[in-house]
């Protein structure tokens, strides 16, 4: 039987706390703007700690540390750190914001190169972003983790947890992990957008190894993000009550060269997978791109998959499942494989759409595709991967035809 990714260290950090699935109820998640702001303080290799946080205000004379920075902030403050490798010094101890108005931000500079890593050996201490019980905190910019393969000392490039909530990591590269990239417990209304995840997990470490791994996690985002060579799956909802992911969206992501599972597996109920392009994918469980492990009424709708292992999609144990408006083409197979509980198939493209340009990844479809107005009006996905409006009919996948 294929099952999804757990350890016992996970579980009992689960156990000790929980989020109640409440009543399951699908919901669109909309990101709140926060407003532009300088920085109220600075970091650079060419400060001091010695400087006080009053003088750090200014940009020619920052603080030394990231954390002697996070030291000045109050809640919706911002610290911007300057070009530069810093190691083993992590964003831990940020003060909470109040709202996404008054968001707590630790932003690069722009146009600097800024990067946190850890020394090796690695240890389960080091993760250059932990928030625990945290709200309305933002990280922006930054590389987070090593520089290759060979050196993976970060544990999780990012561990969010704790009844934490209204997190939004945004805009980083994430690479490297010898774990997760992303980590995500017990928490509510984390957003990761926009991020670049890869070559995450090391063989040693067993499970544990995703892009990004939500565990009892509501209303949560993940948007707009590319997930490469990551070793296990790209994105992986996993919970033992399969209730405990709910309410959550996965849009508008590009997932590729997953090792050894499928690009999506999601375990929980009531969450919406959307506008997401999943190619070349490897499987060795033997499941496909679209993986539903559980839980109820789950919709996954004008998806791509091209070129993965196995079924296009797999559902195991999931009830109320739906499979609309998606393209299903060169997979391991083009249907949907049930092997327990049930799906609806509806309007999906399981023949050649005519890609654009496959061989250069490019997944848009051209006027008189298979695929061009092949679905069926959705309220949930009312826009494409561009934003560009759904015709009536749309078109499947995670494209219109422009």
């Amino acid at each position: 039987a294929i099952t999804g990714d757990c350890d016992e260290e996970l579980q009992l950090e689960n156990a000790a706390g929980g989020i109640s699935a409440g009543a399951l109820v699908a919901t669109t998640i909309t990101i709140e703007d926060t407003p532009a702001a300088g920085s109220d303080y600075w970091v650079g290799k060419d400060g001091s700690d010695a400087n006080s946080c009053a003088t750090a205000e200014t940009e020619g004379t920052p603080k030394l540390t990231i954390a002697a920075g996070m030291g000045c902030l109050s809640a919706g403050e911002t610290l911007t750190v300057k070009v530069g490798v810093y190691t083993d010094d992590f964003i831990e101890s940020v003060p909470s914001g109040t709202s996404w108005a008054n968001a707590t931000t630790v932003i690069a500079k722009s146009g600097d190169t800024v990067q946190i890593k850890a020394s090796c050996p690695q240890s389960s201490s080091k993760r250059p972003v932990l928030m625990v019980g945290k709200s309305y905190v933002i990280v922006d910019g930054f590389i987070l983790g090593n520089d290759s393969s060979g050196e993976q000392c970060t544990y999780d490039n990012v561990k969010i947890s704790g009844n934490s909530d209204h997190i939004r990591i945004t805009g980083n590269e994430i690479r490297y992990s010898y774990s997760q990239g992303v980590l995500v417990t017990l928490s509510t209304d984390i957003e990761i957008l926009d991020n670049n995840i890869h070559d995450n997990g090391h063989s040693g470490r067993g499970n544990q190894v995703h892009g990004t791994y939500f565990s009892q996690v509501t209303n949560g985002l993940i948007q707009g993000n590319t997930f490469t060579d990551n070793l296990n799956y790209g994105i992986q909802f996993w919970y033992t009550n399969a209730t405990a992911n709910n309410n959550n969206e996965i849009r508008d992501n590009v997932l590729t060269g997953s090792v050894n599972r499928a690009a999506i597996n999601v375990k929980g109920s009531n969450n919406l997978i959307a506008n997401n392009i999943m190619y070349d994918n490897e499987n060795a469980a033997g499941a496909g791109p679209m993986y539903q492990l559980a839980g109820d009424s789950n919709h996954w709708i004008h998806n791509t998959a091209y070129s993965n292992d196995g079924s296009c999609g797999y559902n195991s144990g999931g009830t109320n499942t739906l499979f609309k408006n998606n393209i299903c083409y060169a997979n391991g197979t083009d249907g949907f494989t049930v092997a327990s509980g049930d799906i609806t198939d509806t309007t999906n493209t399981k023949v050649d759409p005519t890609f654009d340009d496959v061989g250069s990844f490019d997944f848009n479809i051209s006027s008189g595709s298979a695929a061009e107005g092949a679905g069926t009006a959705d309220a949930e996905v009312t826009d494409d991967f561009n934003d560009v409006a759904r015709g009536s009919p749309p078109d499947n996948g995670a494209y219109e035809v422009t």
